[in-house]
């Protein structure tokens, strides 16, 4: 893709979220690699739905910035841990939507098997545990959940995707929030159906059928390989 298109998509998704109040404010921060070593990232203070193509942050995966006009989001170290741990993705989505925020905050993570879409893609989205934000210690705190997941729940905070690119991204984010409202609603019905341990079974193998990529902790590790 080439820089001038990154920065068009990314735009699109930050007003994509403002739109649907999955951001408030100046909260929330999403990135894309614009070359293999640097990412642009959200700037620091600016709501995602008003900010501009020049207002975006070019920085290197080793932090240092490279041009825009103000400071990078304060989410910058969270994003670079995650490239740097998984360096087969190109974009990282923070966001606060709000009924997976709701499980974040009341610290329940998004790991049983109820919808077959959300077993085919994510498998589960675990939670990681409570740190102050923007700290070395809240990039550290997603160090070995990101390896094997694409969606993280942060404790009291809200939501991180990865993605192969930005859509990707963005469609997890989707998928969690809409994981989150059903279960939220199957809650106040006070009945929820789990999904089967062959159930599961079977979507894992329809899985593997259709090549799906991303992680899936469900998924055998050379299942996964092999899908890439």
């Amino acid at each position: 893709m080439k820089h001038r298109d990154v920065r068009t998509e990314l735009i699109e998704v930050c007003r994509w979220l403002a739109q649907r109040a999955f951001v408030a404010a100046d909260d929330g921060s999403v990135s894309a690699k614009a070359a293999p070593d640097q990412i642009l990232i959200t700037p620091r203070g600016k709501s995602l739905g008003r900010i501009t193509p020049d207002q975006l942050i070019q920085c290197h995966l080793e932090e240092e910035r490279l041009g825009g006009e103000v400071e990078p989001s304060p989410a910058l170290r969270l994003h670079l841990a995650a490239y740097l741990q998984r360096t087969e993705i190109t974009a990282v989505i923070q966001a606060q939507p709000p009924a997976a925020t709701a499980f974040a905050v009341a610290g329940i993570p998004l790991v049983q098997p109820i919808l077959p879409e959300t077993v085919l893609t994510l498998g589960s989205v675990p939670m990681v545990s409570y740190a102050t934000p923007f700290t070395a210690e809240a990039a550290q705190a997603i160090g070995q959940s990101i390896l094997g997941h694409d969606a993280l729940l942060l404790k009291n905070r809200g939501i991180v995707t990865v993605g192969l690119d930005l859509m990707d991204a963005l469609q997890k984010l989707e998928r969690v929030e809409q994981l989150a409202s059903v279960l939220l609603a199957a809650k106040s019905l006070d009945h929820i159906d789990i999904l089967s341990g062959n159930q599961v079974n079977k979507l894992l193998a329809l899985r593997e059928n259709l090549k799906l990529r991303g992680k899936n902790p469900w998924v055998m590790p050379h299942q996964e390989k092999k899908n890439g």
